[in-house]
């Protein structure tokens, strides 16, 4: 069956489930796989059914901004609301699941292997380390589940700080899964227990103790940060002490500032001014803010890592009327977008401040 136009889809009266088997089987796990696993599914009204089948249960297929929407009737809006509370946090799953996986695959290769006949030995490890792997899978995969949150405390609350960072877990983790082999493999294969009974007691210590530390609030690592110590660090810091808030390569006299460039240090009167924008571009991991200080035929173009840019533009502020003092927030929110703005622009009956 092709699509009609538009890519609405014919409708179908009363098809039974013997004629549509085929059909309905592979299309019924692509619905299920895609509301239950995949993040961006939204939830529809059913007003735009595009393809449904009587007797079943309603199905809309649409693509919208490169997405393929879904949503069933018996699911209905109680689906969204079933929330699956876990006892951990994201970071410890992240951390756990990859060493759990490998050994899990060294278990599996070794269980099919021509030259292994440790059949006992393998079994032991797919079951200790596979089925916390399918957990872990779970956990990361099904948007139905709220991790457990692991914010760690001020800095004045916490019981103490470890010496290395948060990212050294993993390879606590990956280590101590390797002697856990080690001291399994020594217990049942050379059946010594002198040797094998402590590497498993020392790498299962290891492991608990650094999940209580990545779990446990008041435990802090080395790049361990609390937002609130640093809001409060802020606020009682003098802005000067900023750098964006120093002279930097700017300096002010009563109607011009200069500003030192990569050759030569430009001398420029507030009244020279005709336009400032400012504009966000996105670096995938953070924003950078660019503003554009336009004259007669040039421009110059600062950003958030210019030292002294926020004093420029309080300074402009009072120099220039008509200037737009919100900007900051106008421009940094919502983050990853454009958000062009024009801060200032002369017009032909503008008195500057500055001219006095």
């Amino acid at each position: 069956m092709s699509p009609g136009r538009n890519g609405v889809f014919p409708r179908w009266n009363y098809p039974s489930p013997s004629q549509n088997w085929l059909f309905l089987s592979p299309w019924e796990g692509l619905i299920f796989f895609a509301n239950y696993f995949r993040r961006s599914i939204h939830v529809l009204p059913l007003s735009r059914l595009k393809l449904y089948y009587k007797n079943f249960y309603q199905v809309i297929f649409e693509v919208e901004n490169r997405k393929v929407v879904f949503s069933q009737s018996d699911v209905g809006s109680n689906y969204k609301r079933r929330q699956v509370k876990v006892p951990i946090s994201k970071q410890l799953t992240d951390n756990l699941i990859l060493p759990c996986l490998a050994i899990t695959g060294v278990g599996l290769y070794n269980l099919y292997s021509k030259e292994q006949n440790r059949f006992d030995q393998n079994i032991l490890l797919i079951i200790a380390f596979g089925i916390p792997t399918l957990l872990f899978a779970w956990f990361l995969l099904d948007k139905r589940v709220e991790f457990n949150d692991n914010k760690k405390v001020r800095k004045a609350d916490r019981l103490f700080q470890l010496p290395f960072s948060s990212f050294s877990t993993l390879l606590i983790f990956i280590i101590s899964s390797l002697f856990l082999v080690g001291g399994l493999a020594i217990f049942f294969r050379d059946k010594d227990t002198s040797g094998g009974l402590p590497m498993l007691l020392i790498s299962l210590s290891a492991v608990v103790l650094t999940a209580i530390a990545v779990e446990h609030p008041k435990v802090w690592f080395s790049d361990t940060l609390n937002m609130d110590d640093m809001i409060e660090d802020i606020k009682n810091t003098p802005q000067e002490n900023f750098p964006a808030y120093q002279d930097g390569i700017f300096s002010y006299d009563k109607n011009s500032f200069k500003i030192q460039l990569n050759n030569e240090t430009k001398t420029i009167s507030w009244d020279d001014i005709t336009l400032i924008k400012a504009y966000k571009i996105d670096n995938y991991t953070i924003d950078r803010i660019v503003i554009e200080i336009h004259l007669a035929e040039t421009f110059i173009s600062i950003n958030d890592q210019t030292t002294g840019h926020m004093k420029f533009m309080e300074t402009a502020s009072s120099k220039l009327t008509n200037f737009k003092k919100d900007w900051f927030t106008v421009v940094a929110f919502p983050a990853f977008e454009t958000n062009l703005t024009t801060i200032y622009e002369r017009q032909t009956a503008d008195v500057k401040k500055g001219s006095h």
